[in-house]
């Protein structure tokens, strides 16, 4: 009796473990670990975001900017595909007094919606002033997870990278 319970805990252990390697795949996580090991953000920036906030038309805007000592905060509203499941953030400056800000977005599935995100860009170091704002999507990945591959067998990849 207990031989066949230890191999039911063993047996449960490893489907337990590979749904979980299943879910991981359908949200992106090998994608995501990918582009945060090769992702080039400026050292000065700090890029935070929350999860969809509900599906609206395209409507990217600057919600709110304040300075904290020498770092400048800005708010901002983005509407990327709502199968978004990571983002990632960048900055460039553009002459004394414009700053693109520009977000890359992860989709490991088309679903044919638009979503707003909150985000915040935290950049030290600039020059305390008021900036002409700009926000600019500038990479789409949409690498479809292996475990849908291996199922049916279709799907291409979409990779669109930008410059920012």
């Amino acid at each position: 009796m207990k031989r066949i319970l230890k191999y039911a805990i063993i047996l449960f252990l490893s489907l337990l473990g590979l749904v979980g390697v299943v879910i991981f795949d359908l949200f992106g996580g090998p994608t995501i670990v990918q582009e945060y090991i090769s992702h080039k953000q400026p050292e000065n920036l700090s890029f935070s975001f929350s999860g969809c906030e509900g599906s609206t038309y395209p409507s990217e805007a600057v919600n709110n900017t304040s300075w904290d000592g020498d770092t400048f905060n800005i708010d901002v509203t983005i509407t990327p595909n709502c199968g978004t499941t990571w983002l990632f953030g960048n900055y460039k400056q553009v002459g004394s007094d414009e700053l693109i800000l520009g977000y890359k977005t992860i989709a490991p599935s088309f679903v044919g919606c638009n979503c707003d995100f909150k985000a915040k860009y935290s950049i030290s170091g600039l020059e305390k002033k008021d900036y002409k704002i700009k926000i600019k999507e500038y990479s789409f990945i949409n690498k479809v997870p292996k475990s849908l591959r291996m199922v049916y067998g279709i799907w291409d990849d979409v990779v669109e990278e930008g410059e920012l």
